[in-house]
């Protein structure tokens, strides 16, 4: 029965979330198919298929692609296709195999450790050396996304609008992405279906199945459903399920129980996503305007005081231990003794697979109840794909070929193998976790994470500071570092227009 059931997940999986991506949906009247198969069959290309030309073949010419070799990252587009047993990999190893014999080229994928120096911005170093020194070592980029969003104000990256054979309005690339990453007419930067970070790296709700029955709570699934699932149930929810039962009376810390535990640092920033907090939007010609206020985020510094250290119920990793993979809050909830805790999918993969109880995941909470949709943040270090500007004007037609052809061969490759498979068979655990996914992917938000380099303010910055310290600064931080938004909004866009002149 127990495999019939999994059996069973995976079909619905499969309806479910192909219908759905990030800020992007299907146009049900086009056509074209849902797979390799189907789509060889249909005369016009649809949503899910590439308009390559046919006859594109490039003689074997070596691409060389740089990458970062780290945990959530290092599989995305190396693989040697030895590990048999790893559906991802195996996934990853497909997919470049297609790539290189769709167009006749040769996939030099170098992965980069990182250093000491620069941690993750170690790939970004390096390009930028190497683009600043001219030697065009790199034909493709991938790196995090906020480590190249620093550089792209100067003049790094080829805008991609301009690449021939790449076609940023295809299904396969994230539409939310290229909505807030296109300032003007130029877009620097991509990401979609060929990150496999964009799914590991989404902020949710986890929660011990057993424990809420024990206690009897509602279902986080009905308070989603009846748009009630806010931080203020939340605070409710958890504030009296503290017990003192560590191996010391008296103290408070992490072997006790609680019924919620979260992060003082990057655990924060996902709030920008889920109560819905604009701060930077877009004017009618496509640039950056200031439009957030400092009450709304203020009100939201409220409430994170109350959720995290008024509550009783609460444990909040402290700031320097809340790092970008949550292993402490995901170990914290396999221990049996927390009800619910938010992390990212990341720690569902890495973390809780085996464990031997029954979880279900969840959106995190609204702002409150006249929120319209929930929210969903992809941490900042998502992988993203450039072109540097080293590469000769001969070879861009050619590598934007390339970059179109490694997302519509991750639609049938990765995305099913990670997304459809691992995800919702091997880490998902019931029917309602499945019907939540669909709702947290449908609600991913890229504004909060590209709003917080789109100015020298840091908004996700200030809301980690409030975290840290356990009081509301956001009054004083707006008063000593954000007094000037707009006119750093404006000296922004004055580089973006000037990057479009030259």
């Amino acid at each position: 029965m127990k495999n019939l059931k999994r059996i069973l997940l995976i079909v619905l999986a499969c309806v479910m979330t192909l219908s759905c991506f990030v800020g992007c949906k299907k146009d049900e009247e086009e056509g074209g198919g849902t797979t390799g198969a189907t789509a060889a069959t249909v005369a016009e290309p649809g949503p899910y298929d590439s308009e390559l030309p046919a006859d594109l073949n490039y003689g074997d010419e070596v691409i060389t692609i740089i990458s970062r070799d780290v945990i959530g990252q290092s599989d995305e587009f190396y693989s040697t296709g030895e590990d048999g047993a790893n559906i991802v990999s195996n996934a990853v190893y497909t997919r470049n195999q297609a790539v290189a014999g769709r167009l006749g080229v040769k996939l030099d994928v170098i992965p980069v450790v990182d250093d000491t120096t620069n941690a993750h911005a170690t790939v970004i170093a390096k390009v930028s050396s190497d683009i600043t020194s001219g030697s065009g070592e790199y034909d493709i980029i991938t790196a995090p996304a906020y480590t190249a969003l620093a550089k792209v104000t100067e003049g790094l990256f080829y805008n991609l609008r301009d690449v021939e054979n790449l076609n940023l309005d295809k299904y396969y690339w994230a539409q939310g992405f290229n909505e807030f990453g296109t300032v003007g007419s130029a877009q620097y930067l991509a990401t979609g279906m060929v990150s496999l970070s964009l799914y590991r790296f989404m902020y949710v709700t986890v929660y011990n199945n057993a424990i809420f029955e024990e206690r009897d709570l509602e279902s986080i699934y009905d308070k989603v459903k009846n748009n009630t699932w806010t931080m203020e149930e939340q605070y409710q929810m958890t504030s009296k399920l503290y017990i003192d039962d560590g191996d010391e009376s008296g103290v408070y810390d992490e072997k006790d129980t609680y019924g919620f535990v979260s992060g003082a640092r990057t655990s924060v920033d996902a709030y920008l996503a889920s109560a819905n907090v604009e701060i930077i939007g877009k004017d009618s010609e496509g640039y950056y305007t200031y439009v957030g206020t400092q009450e709304k985020l203020s009100g939201l510094a409220d409430k994170i005081i109350k959720l995290f250290y008024t509550n009783e119920g609460a444990y909040i990793i402290p700031t320097g231990r809340d790092n970008t993979d949550n292993a402490d809050i995901a170990d914290m909830f396999a221990g049996k003794k927390v009800a619910m805790a938010s992390m990212k999918v990341q720690a569902l993969e890495e973390k809780l697979r085996k464990l031997e109880f029954e979880y279900s995941i969840a959106p995190l909470p609204k702002y409150d109840a006249n929120q319209e949709n929930y929210g969903t943040l992809v941490q900042d270090q998502v992988t993203i794909m450039a072109l540097p500007m080293t590469v000769t004007e001969d070879n861009r037609a050619m590598l934007g070929a390339v970059m179109e052809c490694f997302a519509a061969e991750s639609y049938k490759n990765t995305y099913s193998a990670y997304f459809e498979t691992a995800l919702s068979y091997q880490y998902l655990q019931n029917q309602e976790s499945l019907e939540m996914l669909k709702i947290i992917y449908e609600s991913i938000d890229f504004a909060p994470l590209l709003s917080a380099y789109a100015t020298d303010v840091g908004w996700n910055t200030m809301l980690r500071n409030v975290a840290g310290q356990k009081y509301n600064s956001i009054s004083f931080q707006f008063a000593s570092t954000a007094k000037n938004v707009q006119t750093k909004v404006d000296e922004v866009n004055q580089k973006y227009r000037d990057l479009l002149a030259g």
